[in-house]
């Protein structure tokens, strides 16, 4: 998690031990950059896309399993100039890392694979 504060970071994993909890499945290990991989690895960080109070974020897969659209990393980039805002609006009720937690679920395997298979999702 390149970038981000020991408290974004906290928030990161949160999202990340939420995850752990609803994959309950498991799938064949697979090994991305000389790193084994146990189902899912996304690598967070904070980089500059816009300036402030314009994308947020960005995310997708970036690595599937061999035959499948089943992805074992990917990766999630939040606007550095946006970062503080988001934390203080996030802070301001949990609701919203349970909120951000499926978003990452949504980017990195529903909605991604939906439209690798050409499917669109509502």
């Amino acid at each position: 998690m390149t970038g981000l504060s020991a408290s974004q970071q906290a928030i990161f994993a949160q999202a990340a031990t939420r995850w752990s909890q609803v994959i309950t499945g498991d799938l064949p290990n697979a090994t991305y950059q000389g790193q084994i991989v146990d189902d899912v690895l996304i690598a967070a960080s904070a980089v500059p896309i816009d300036g402030v109070n314009g994308i947020l974020g960005q995310a997708a897969p970036d690595a599937f399993r061999g035959g499948t659209f089943l992805p074992y990393h990917g990766f999630m980039q939040f606007d550095t100039a946006d970062l503080a805002a988001m934390q203080a609006k996030r802070h301001a009720t949990r609701r919203h890392h349970a909120r951000d937690g499926a978003r990452a679920g949504h980017r990195h395997a529903v909605g991604n694979v939906q439209l690798a298979l050409g499917r669109r999702h509502r």
